[in-house]
């Protein structure tokens, strides 16, 4: 077990004398940090807030573990939901500017999804 030590140590003592070895260990990962922060440090803060409109038409299992997530979301802060009834006044709410954007969960898609079929959701967005 010595010589392990031993070897780990030279090659510390090594690399702590090779700048290249700091500026990629220690400046390279601090500068990425601080262009992440300029580029993406507002998106994910208290200034974004959607308001986001779900048709809920099929009431299946899968439905509501979508719903259960969106409700966390919005008790959280992140996003305003509003229920709606159909994928039509969805559409007309998005087109109103009455909601940013909606997602319309079609009939069927909870069986389909628990048969491993593909299944689709309509999103719906204003320009």
């Amino acid at each position: 077990m010595g010589a392990a030590w031993r070897i780990a140590r030279k090659d510390l003592t090594l690399r702590l004398r090779d700048r290249s070895a700091i500026i990629i260990g220690v400046v390279v990962p601090l500068a990425l940090a601080f262009v992440f922060n300029l580029v993406f440090g507002g998106a994910f803060g208290s200034e974004l807030n959607v308001t986001l409109g779900v048709a809920d038409e099929d009431g299946g299992q899968v439905a509501a573990g979508l719903g259960d997530l969106l409700v966390v979301l919005d008790q959280q802060g992140i996003i305003d939901l509003v229920a709606v009834e159909s994928e039509g006044e969805l559409r007309d709410m998005v087109e109103g500017d009455e909601v940013a954007v909606g997602i319309s969960i079609p009939r069927g898609l909870s069986a389909a999804a628990m048969a491993g079929r593909p299944v689709e959701l309509v999103v719906v967005g204003g320009v």
